[in-house]
């Protein structure tokens, strides 16, 4: 049998019994006065032994209590779901009383102090959502005024387990391709002829029509080929056919080519050049070969609407053939003026 030794122990009744309740700590030392713990009774301390308001104490090992293990109590009730759907979770719980762990025994391991395990319960609703919106799409015009689209979907998530639907619309619209067309032009119909610019001779007469059946417009292309057209007009010649006339001497002769006409002369003269003409008299000696009087009869007829012609010498100023019978032959035609 081991004693141990007769010690010393501070006033501190709580310190002095916990001191004694494990053998292991049971040592030959003293609980100091002055604040030091467990000094050896070897050190010849002065007050080891019998100090005031002592108290003395007298331990064997085989007098130390038994060490006793904590050991688990009964499980309680689980505990309500922690949700009603999804993933929910009930608990239970029991305590180290079964017994109480003592004398320094061993505590019961904390993590089988509780348990848990998953409830069965319906999934939970889950509500649809947006996903975000696509890129708009191409225009469905380049020009005049198009639309172009873009999309989402109720994937983000999708609705599952009774959940709602996304609210509104699937699909974004706006507007596109605003800029005007280009338009193309077109001829009008054409005008009626214009009048034309000669009297005769061949003139020419025109017509016209505009490029705005529609107009170009926005850099649409312009009409192609001429906005004039031109034909012919008043194609009969200015000159009338060839007259001519013989006027005996001693006579008149009035020409008059009418209103906007003037007489050309081709040829004339005033003589004989045939006797088969105003015959008066013996005419073996009469000349066949005098032509005279143009001055006078060009000065009196050409380029003028009308003239008189006098057959005599006097009117002619010229006498192109002494004692010859004569006549004024006159061949011509009438010109009107293209303007």
């Amino acid at each position: 049998m081991t004693f141990w030794g007769e010690c010393w122990m501070a006033t501190d009744k709580a310190a002095y019994e916990a001191h004694l309740m494990n053998p292991a700590d049971q040592s030959g030392s003293c609980i100091g006065h002055d604040g030091s713990n467990y000094a050896s009774c070897a050190e010849g301390h002065g007050h080891c032994m019998g100090g005031e308001s002592s108290e003395y104490a007298y331990s064997f090992p085989s007098a130390a209590p038994p060490a006793i293990d904590g050991g688990f109590g009964n499980w309680s009730e689980w505990t309500q779901c922690s949700a009603s759907c999804g993933d929910s979770f009930q608990e239970r719980e029991r305590s180290c009383n079964n017994p109480v762990p003592k004398n320094g025994g061993a505590d019961c391991p904390e993590e089988e102090l509780t348990e848990t395990r998953k409830c069965d319960v319906p999934a939970c609703p889950v509500d649809g959502k947006w996903t975000e919106f696509s890129k708009f799409g191409e225009c469905s015009a380049s020009c005049g005024g198009g639309s172009q689209k873009r999309t989402r979907s109720c994937t983000n998530p999708a609705p599952a387990h009774g959940g709602k639907e996304c609210e509104g619309s699937d699909e974004d619209e706006q507007e596109c391709g605003t800029d005007p067309c280009p338009v193309n032009g077109k001829w009008g119909s054409w005008s009626g002829y214009g009048s034309c610019n000669k009297k005769c001779g061949t003139g020419s007469q025109t017509r016209t029509r505009s490029c705005n059946n529609p107009s170009p417009k926005y850099n649409g292309a312009s009409c192609s080929g001429s906005s004039q057209q031109s034909r012919n007009c008043n194609t009969h010649s200015c000159y009338s056919g060839y007259m001519e006339f013989k006027t005996c001497e001693g006579s008149s002769r009035n020409v008059d080519c009418g209103s906007g006409k003037v007489i050309k002369l081709q040829d004339y003269f005033w003589g004989r050049t045939s006797k088969s003409y105003c015959r008066s008299g013996v005419d073996w000696f009469w000349s066949t070969s005098c032509r005279g009087g143009h001055g006078r009869i060009a000065n009196r007829c050409h380029n003028r609407q009308s003239c008189k012609l006098e057959a005599n010498n006097s009117w002619m100023n010229d006498d192109p053939c002494w004692g010859t019978p004569k006549y004024a032959w006159v061949k011509y035609r009438c010109y009107q003026s293209p303007y």
